[in-house]
């Protein structure tokens, strides 16, 4: 019975609820209007009252913050020496028995700096050196005598070049023909090659297996650096090396320099050869080498296209050996 009756209560609420709400609007109406809205002109009157009173206040502040800072100039004045602070300076320099501005006898004067060409000579004045050291001329140096190292190539086990730097290094302070070992040098260059999508520079040793030393070439040096391990030889031979010319030297010394401004592709291609892609929009289309331009590392790669043979300009970097 009790679960009746709730759910007739709760259906004669549903029903009212549409005229309690008109009932609710209608009581709003009413009060709506009985209230006295304000006019247009006070509106404006009370706008521009608001507008005066803003600006007042600016008008306040802004005086009070110049009298504010004239008082710290003021200030600022009043603790700088004047006249009369000078004038007791000179008074006391004159007690002590000195003119005024001179500086005290016990503090030796700083030399102005020159500012003429002619006033830049030895003032002698100023030093206490003799006269004949100041006039004697500068000795010339002796020059340096020539070096008589020549560059030559070491052949070593491929993958071992640091370690025979490192030995030689090491066995010249040991045995003492350190001395007669200049520069050791294992020409590498900046590759680029693509991992994972992105460019990548890395080493690579331009002569595998070789490396130049720069020595005083002798019998016993000869017998000293065949001695080191991971040494096979001197290119060239016999107990008597020819080492290299200069020209040969620069050469080399040219590409690692030229190699480390401008990196060069990893691969390398020849024409007719068959690549794959792996970079760009033709990736995974085969084609063959059609032309290599080695100063721009491009190829162009003709790639079977609707069954015609496209050329396609490519980097080195974009394609790989099939």
């Amino acid at each position: 019975m009790d679960t009746s009756l709730e759910k007739v209560s709760t259906w004669d609420a549903v029903k009212t609820w549409p005229d309690t709400t008109k009932n609710y609007i209608n009581e709003l109406k009413i009060e709506m209007k009985r209230v006295t809205w304000p006019s247009r002109k006070q509106v404006q009157s009370t706008t521009a009252v608001v507008i005066v009173t803003v600006f007042a206040f600016a008008a306040y502040f802004k005086v009070v913050d110049i009298i504010i800072n004239n008082r710290k100039v003021i200030a600022n004045l009043q603790a700088m020496p004047g006249e009369e602070d000078f004038d007791s300076q000179e008074h006391v320099a004159e007690a002590e028995g000195q003119e005024p501005g001179h500086p005290h006898p016990d503090i030796t004067p700083v030399p102005e700096p020159f500012e003429d060409a002619e006033e830049q000579a030895i003032d002698k004045s100023h030093y206490d050196l003799p006269e004949s050291a100041v006039e004697e001329a500068p000795v010339e140096a002796a020059p340096l005598p020539e070096s008589t190292m020549k560059w030559f190539i070491l052949h070593t086990y491929s993958g071992f070049e640091e370690k025979v730097k490192e030995s030689l290094l090491t066995r010249g302070q040991a045995f003492g023909f350190g001395d007669q070992i200049g520069q050791i040098l294992i020409p590498k260059e900046d590759v680029i090659e693509l991992r994972n999508g992105k460019k990548v520079t890395t080493k690579r040793l331009v002569y595998p297996g070789y490396v130049l030393v720069e020595m005083e070439m002798n019998d016993d040096l000869w017998h000293r650096v065949m001695e080191t391990p991971r040494v096979t030889g001197f290119l060239g031979g016999g107990k008597v090396p020819t080492p290299l010319t200069a020209d040969e030297v620069n050469s080399i010394l040219y590409r690692q320099a030229t190699a480390a401004e401008r990196p060069r592709p990893k691969m390398t291609f020849e024409k007719n050869e068959n690549v794959r892609i792996v970079d760009g929009p033709f990736t995974n289309f085969s084609g063959k080498v059609d032309e290599v331009n080695t100063e721009r590392n491009t190829l162009r790669v003709l790639v079977t296209i609707f069954g015609r043979a496209t050329p396609v300009e490519l980097d080195f970097f974009q394609v790989e050996k099939s």
